[in-house]
């Protein structure tokens, strides 16, 4: 997949990628980064982009098969758990009823 930025700011060289990031028409550098779940890849451009200049990101991602989802499993770490799979409180019995019902409706493969 292909991105195309336009710097629009006077002077800027925090440029960022999707993950993972393999080709950039510019030359940069990337940032020590661990925000565990973070999307983006944080780059620095060098030299800066001045306004009015561009650049392009390549990055290819996953597209899994539904049985390779399925093959997955379901031990997540605890980052994804928190982050993904939490409900709020203010989830209803009937909104339960309804997700039971739904799911019988649409057995697994």
């Amino acid at each position: 997949m292909n991105f195309h930025f336009i710097q629009v700011a006077s002077s800027m060289a925090n440029l960022f990628s999707p993950k993972p990031g393999h080709w950039s028409s510019r030359p940069v550098a990337e940032l020590e980064y661990n925000q565990l779940g973070s999307r983006l890849l944080p780059l620095c451009a060098l030299p800066p982009l001045r306004a009015g200049e561009t650049y392009n990101i390549r990055s290819s991602f996953n597209q899994p098969t539904v049985a390779a989802m399925r093959a997955a499993g379901t031990d997540y770490p605890d980052w994804v758990t928190e982050r993904y799979l939490e409900l709020p409180d203010s989830i209803t019995p009937r909104t339960y009823q309804l997700a039971k019902l739904l799911e019988g409706m649409h057995p697994r493969h």
